[in-house]
């Protein structure tokens, strides 16, 4: 029979505490991952406002259009602005996880319309 002296039991149970406690309980990346999700599923995903067909020569070698970035472009006819949006964390990733809200849009150069938008977290 073997006697199990309270002396071994008791650093024994605090040390499967901690490590359990260190297995199963959320990081700061878990709550902020959660967040994210949980805010992609209100307002996130692809969005689009009015499909229109390219020419061919608008595309590149991969099926991608080639969309100016930032500028109106009026030699293309639709350019894309990107905005980030700061929502909790540190502003500065490398001190630590963020969660970040991007906002892409795709707008057309005659009349400013928005074509389409893709909102999700960066």
């Amino acid at each position: 029979m073997v006697l199990i002296h309270r002396r071994e039991v008791i650093p024994t149970v605090l040390a499967a505490l901690v490590l359990a406690w260190w297995l199963f309980y959320p990081t700061e990346r878990d709550r902020l991952d959660a967040e994210a999700k949980r805010l992609c599923a209100i307002d996130g995903g692809v969005k689009v406002y009015e499909t229109v067909i390219l020419p061919p020569e608008k595309f590149n070698q991969y099926g991608q259009p080639l969309i100016p970035m930032g500028q109106d472009s009026k030699s293309f006819g639709y350019f894309q602005v990107s905005k980030e949006q700061h929502i909790k964390g540190p502003i500065d990733p490398s001190n630590g996880p963020n969660l970040t809200r991007m906002n892409s849009q795709i707008i057309r150069s005659i009349d400013g319309a928005v074509m389409g938008e893709l909102i999700g977290p960066t």
